[in-house]
């Protein structure tokens, strides 16, 4: 198998966001450090036991990463020693709030930035999911294991 490599070209193109010229606003202050972006949508995805549960919580913990003021648990299995542990970690740290629940709620029943994170969701009705998917951008971050079954999303 051919090993890939990367080689800065001499010619670049710099991004211009161009969002910003168009609606004359100044740019956001960086909301989660200089790693990511302040808007984040992704689905974690990997075999049983491959460490997706262990990959975000370390988005969640770590100090130069994500940064919110809630985090949403949607699972089935929210006795999880993991997710026990989260919830001590965090009842710990000073304005951020952890609300888990067993039942995926409509988007605009979350409060604006917020972590939201789908765990073992994929038999459950997809609605409210694909909605989180669709307008999750305007204040929200997107995380998902295991979700099987979103139309747009190829699946897993």
């Amino acid at each position: 198998m051919a090993e890939l490599s990367f080689k800065e070209h001499p010619t670049q193109i710099p991004v211009i966001n161009f969002d910003t010229m168009a609606t004359g606003k100044k740019p956001e202050p960086k909301r989660h450090r200089d790693l990511l972006p302040n808007s984040v949508r992704a689905i974690v995805c990997g075999p049983s036991n491959c460490g997706k549960r262990n990959a975000v919580l370390a988005l969640l913990t770590h100090p130069n990463s994500l940064r919110s003021a809630n985090l949403y648990v949607y699972s089935k299995s929210l006795n999880q020693p993991k997710y026990t542990l989260l919830k001590r970690m965090l009842d710990n740290v000073e304005g951020i709030d952890f609300l888990p629940f067993e039942q995926v709620t409509s988007p605009d029943e979350a409060r604006p930035e917020s972590v939201i994170l789908f765990d073992d969701v994929a038999c459950e009705k997809q609605d409210h999911i694909r909605s989180y998917c669709c307008m999750g951008r305007q204040k929200r971050v997107y995380f998902s294991i295991s979700v099987r079954r979103i139309p747009g999303y190829r699946n897993i």
